[in-house]
C-alpha cells in the first residue's frame, strides 16, 4: 500500500530553475504513485513564472501570491493546501532522482517521526554508502514532513520573516516535543543552494541571517548558558570579521523582545526534552543508545552509525 505525498515547491523569479528542475519532480512523483500531487507556490514573481507553469506544466497545482511574502508564510500557504499526510518541501533549485520518494516515505510508519532529510549531492559527487542517521534539523528545501505535526507546531513561525532559520526553528521545536528528524541516504537530490537569495543585496541578507540566529537562540534554547555562549560567539565573530553593520540587528532584537517572550511561553509547555538531551541522543557513539526511541522502545527499521 502506497502512502501518497504532496510536494510543495516554492519559487520567486525562478522561471529558468523551474523549467530545469520540475520535470525531474514530476517524473519522481509519478514513479512513486500516479495520485501524488505537486504544488508550486509562486511567491510574487515578476518573471512570468505562473504563465510558464500554466502553459508547460498544466497538471501542477499553482498557488500565486500577489506580493512577495516571507519564505515561511509562503510555505505555510502551500502546506495548508496539501491533500496528503506527508509533505515534501523543495526549493526551486532542487533536482531529484526518480526514486527519491520511497526511501523517505517508509519512515513515516513510525508515528514519532517529524521529518526525513534527503541526501544532497553535487552534480559530480559519488554517494557514500551510509546508514540512516539522526539529524538535528530538517534540511532547508529538500525534506519530507508529517503534515499533522507541521500543523501541531503551527508551521513555520512568522518571527523569522522574510527568511533564514525558520526551518531550524521548526525542526528544533519538533525535537523538543520528542519528534526526531532522520537523514535517509538512499533518497538522492541535487541542490544548488541559495540560488534565489544570491540575487539579493548581500549585506542585507547577512543582517537578516544574524538577527534570526539570535531569535533562534533566544526562543528555542532552554537554558541561559545555551543562549549566552552562542550569542556571544556570534557577536564576537561579527566584530572580528569587521562586519560591524551586523550589530545593528541587536536593536531589532531588543525592540521585538515581547514577540520573543511570547513565542517562548507558547512553546515551553510542550518541551519534554532539553537541548542537552537532544544533543546526547544525536551525538552519542554508542550504537545501542542510538537505537533507543524516546519512549524506550527499539527502532527496528533504522540502523544508526556507531
Amino acid at each position: 500500500m502506497y502512502t501518497l505525498v504532496s510536494i510543495v515547491v516554492l519559487t520567486w523569479n525562478g522561471k529558468p530553475l523551474l523549467k530545469e528542475n520540475l520535470p525531474s519532480i514530476i517524473e519522481a512523483a509519478s514513479f512513486h504513485h500516479k495520485d501524488n500531487e505537486i504544488i508550486v507556490v509562486d511567491n510574487g514573481s515578476s518573471d512570468e513564472t505562473a504563465e510558464m507553469i500554466t502553459r508547460s506544466f498544466p497538471k501542477i497545482r499553482l498557488i500565486r501570491l500577489e506580493t512577495n511574502c516571507s519564505v515561511g508564510y509562503a510555505f505555510n500557504i502551500g502546506i495548508k493546501a496539501c491533500r496528503h499526510s506527508i509533505v515534501i518541501i523543495l526549493a526551486n533549485d532542487v533536482r531529484v532522482t526518480h526514486n527519491f520518494l520511497s526511501p523517505l516515505v517508509r519512515h513515516f510508519s513510525d508515528p514519532n517521526i517529524f521529518a526525513v532529510n534527503t541526501l544532497s549531492l553535487g552534480e559530480d559527487a559519488e554517494r557514500e554508502k551510509k546508514p540512516v542517521s539522526l539529524s538535528f534539523l530538517p534540511y532547508p528545501g529538500h525534506a519530507a514532513y508529517s503534515k499533522k505535526k507541521l500543523e501541531l507546531l503551527g508551521g513555520f513561525h512568522p518571527l523569522y520573516a522574510p527568511f533564514y532559520f525558520e526551518d531550524r526553528d521548526l525542526g528544533h521545536r519538533a525535537w523538543k516535543r520528542g519528534w526526531p528528524t532522520l537523514v535517509e541516504p538512499e533518497s538522492i537530490i541535487f541542490h544548488k543552494g541559495e540560488a534565489t537569495i544570491k540575487k539579493m543585496h548581500r549585506p542585507s541578507v547577512e543582517k537578516i541571517k544574524f538577527r534570526n540566529r539570535l531569535f533562534f537562540f533566544l526562543t528555542c534554547h532552554d537554558k541561559a548558558t545555551t543562549m549566552i555562549f552562542p550569542i556571544g560567539a556570534a557577536i564576537l565573530q561579527a566584530i572580528l570579521s569587521f562586519r560591524w553593520y551586523l550589530l545593528s540587528s541587536l536593536v531589532t532584537v531588543v525592540a521585538r523582545r515581547k514577540e520573543i517572550i511570547a513565542k517562548r511561553e507558547e512553546d515551553i509547555p510542550f518541551w519534554i526534552f532539553s537541548d542537552r538531551k537532544i544533543a546526547r541522543i544525536i551525538e552519542t557513539k554508542q550504537p545501542e543508545e542510538r537505537r533507543e526511541r524516546f519512549d524506550g522502545t527499539r527502532v527496528s527499521n533504522v540502523h544508526f552509525e556507531p
